[in-house]
């Protein structure tokens, strides 16, 4: 029996669900489709790469049930942080063709529910701390040359987030992440920061056209500091390859 079935008999708040097919195994977690009488969830188990990268699952639940009371994330049905377990609503993956997610009208909406995002009243939600989480990062990559990048980019994000505005983000906003355009999942990373980290980690992650691009700005409806979003796209560029190291070394 596998773990996730055994899981299944364990937990009362799963009565009735039935294990379905695998959904995914990636480097931090492995997730199933369950199946509740017409209720269709999904169950994620963290694998131990979750606490060598330090990610707040107890910070992850707060922010998705936020957002999920505004229907911008999928509504939780159990969350144990310490032991790794998640289950919500399963939102099935947008069933239009990838060139159809990165046309303007699409682009649109995404940035309205960028928006609605940053707009949730969450002065109480946990903070990002980049330097944090870039000297976890190093420190599972295990070499000077990754040491060296996070002090570097611990400097370049202290800069910029000297004066940031505080809002929900998500901070991983790809277009798989977005569903239907309605409502985001995969909160892992989501927690107060600066809404210009949302666009250029979508814009770092999405082959968009000026076009897409000047949509999904519309859509999201506030004047767009060029520079500023610039540096927040070099810093998170550099996030990223500083994880990518990371996950390499330790997978």
């Amino acid at each position: 029996m596998t773990e996730a079935a055994a899981l299944l008999g364990e937990l009362s708040e799963l009565a009735g669900a039935t294990l379905g097919p695998r959904l995914g195994r990636g480097p931090s977690s492995d997730s199933w489709r369950l199946q509740r009488g017409a209720q269709a969830l999904v169950l994620r188990m963290d694998r131990p790469l979750v606490k060598a990268l330090g990610l707040s699952r107890a910070n992850e639940v707060r922010c998705q049930q936020r957002a999920a009371q505004q229907q911008l994330a999928p509504q939780l049905v159990f969350a144990d942080p310490e032991r790794g377990i998640l289950v919500s609503h399963y939102v099935p993956e947008p069933t239009i063709h990838a060139e159809a997610r990165r046309a303007p009208a699409y682009l649109r909406k995404v940035g309205r529910l960028l928006a609605a995002v940053h707009a949730i009243k969450a002065a109480d939600l946990p903070t990002m701390d980049l330097p944090a989480i870039l000297n976890r990062y190093a420190t599972c990559a295990g070499t000077p040359v990754a040491d060296r990048r996070a002090r570097s980019l611990s400097d370049q994000a202290r800069d910029l987030y000297r004066d940031a505005p505080w809002y929900l983000c998500h901070h991983d906003p790809h277009l798989l992440n977005v569903r239907a355009a309605r409502c985001l999942i995969d909160w892992e990373y989501a927690a107060l920061g600066d809404p210009l980290f949302d666009l250029a980690a979508l814009l770092a992650q999405e082959s968009l056209t000026d076009e897409a691009r000047a949509a999904l700005f519309e859509g999201w409806g506030q004047p767009i500091d060029g520079p500023r979003l610039a540096e927040f796209s070099v810093l998170y560029q550099g996030v990223a390859e500083l994880w990518e190291a990371a996950i390499s070394a330790v997978s």
